[in-house]
């Protein structure tokens, strides 16, 4: 391949490292629904929860499109719709743009996923650089981590002077990368034969014989519903930060150095966490999420306490499960099932499905529980109710891990 086209893949993949979807309003995102769309918090909360599952549930349908009509072009149009549900919610701000971008933003996020990474990925694997591949990809994700941090303390900032910069950001951000990929990024790939229709059908084909895979593997049933409960709170109740931050005393221009301080523990469990999981391969699924479990339900009784300090610390562990369950979830997913499993790629969908319905059930939950009690009780509810369901399975259901037979397609 092309050494010119490698080149301008490696700027891509680092411009978009430096410019993230949301990373400015990220410090302010619900406080943004909530102040300047005008919505209360459980609107918001069945608005987020809408979008996660609709988006999940276009994954398959937006993956027959990609196949027919080229990644590129879908990243491109994903890139586009993106933009304008966010100037939407700026322009008008109410109700009405609240409907136009919960229809918009899944059908974004759905075309979006994964098209960038699988060109970027086959561009330097056709070029036998894969080592050159990861090296990029390592160094991509630290910048991303310490350009989040800038941002959450630059977000915050600008929300003092206008709610609205942290957003303008976001789109100008959103603008740049759409421009740029529409020149530099180069789909080797073939589209395949055949109607939008035709790959559906096989691609739900294949969805539906995972499931039922899946069905017959208690062990894997028991990773999944334990991964994607402890997601829904790390996920889920993180549209919960900022009023509640708030609510202690905390100002806009606060949120944003806070959340950058929650970007650093987040940084510091996800750069241990690969060599956490090497080294904790001789530590059950069932001592993991347990212990998970218990940092979760202390978050919740933080949580309870009308103090900075307690709020603070009970985010923080939240950002300490962050980093910790997701790569070692991963890697006994992956090793759950036979070397020779061929639906691989459709079985980690089916999770990322899973853990979308999950998280916009705890998200839902939170919304109906704070028009009742006090936000803080929903979340602690919420909290304790996922992190239960999350250690169910290994501690209930002792039968469940012994059958630990390899899935096999």
């Amino acid at each position: 391949m092309n050494s010119r086209i490698l080149a301008q893949h490696r700027f891509l993949v680092l411009l978009r490292s430096i410019c993230g979807l949301e990373i400015f309003m990220a410090p302010i995102i619900t406080v943004f629904y909530l102040d300047y769309v005008h919505i209360d918090f459980k609107t918001f909360a069945f608005y987020q929860s809408f979008v996660m599952i609709a988006a999940a549930c276009l994954e398959v349908p937006t993956g027959a499109f990609a196949d027919v009509y080229g990644r590129k072009k879908t990243f491109i149009v994903a890139q586009v719709i993106y933009f304008l549900a966010l100037t939407v919610l700026v322009v008008f701000p109410g109700i009405l743009s609240l409907v136009a971008a919960s229809v918009l933003l899944p059908v974004a996020i759905s075309l979006g996923s994964g098209n960038f990474e699988a060109i970027i990925y086959e561009s330097f694997a056709k070029n036998d650089s894969l080592p050159d591949y990861k090296a990029l990809m390592e160094r991509s994700y630290a910048i991303s981590l310490v350009i989040g941090i800038l941002a959450a303390l630059c977000g915050g900032y600008l929300a003092k002077k206008s709610i609205i910069f942290p957003v303008l950001l976001d789109c100008m951000s959103i603008f740049v990368v759409t421009l740029c990929c529409l020149f530099f990024l180069h789909d080797t790939h073939v589209n395949r034969d055949g109607s939008v229709g035709s790959h559906f059908k096989e691609s739900h084909q294949r969805i539906i014989q995972t499931i039922l895979l899946v069905a017959k593997s208690p062990s894997m049933l028991s990773l999944i519903i334990s991964m994607g409960s402890i997601f829904a709170v790390v996920r889920g109740i993180f549209v919960s930060y900022q009023p509640l931050l708030l609510a202690v005393g905390l100002s806009y221009e606060s949120l944003g150095t806070i959340f950058a301080a929650f970007g650093v523990i987040s940084a510091i469990f996800a750069y241990g966490a690969p060599k956490f999981s090497a080294k904790s391969g001789n530590v059950s699924p069932k001592k993991m999420t347990v212990g998970l479990a218990l940092l979760l339900v202390a978050s919740a009784v933080l949580f309870q306490v009308s103090d900075f300090f307690a709020v603070f610390a009970a985010i923080g562990l939240h950002q300490v499960v962050r980093g910790i369950f997701l790569p070692y979830f991963r890697f006994h997913i992956n090793t759950n099932v036979g070397t020779d499993f061929t639906s691989r790629a459709t079985l980690l969908s089916v999770v990322s499905l899973a853990s979308s319905g999950i998280c916009a059930l705890a998200v839902f939950l939170v919304g109906m529980i704070e028009s009742q009690r006090s936000l803080a009780s929903a979340v602690s509810i919420v909290t304790v109710l996922f992190a239960v369901i999350a250690a169910l399975p290994w501690l209930f259901a002792e039968f469940l891990v012994s059958k630990n037979a390899p899935l096999k397609a």
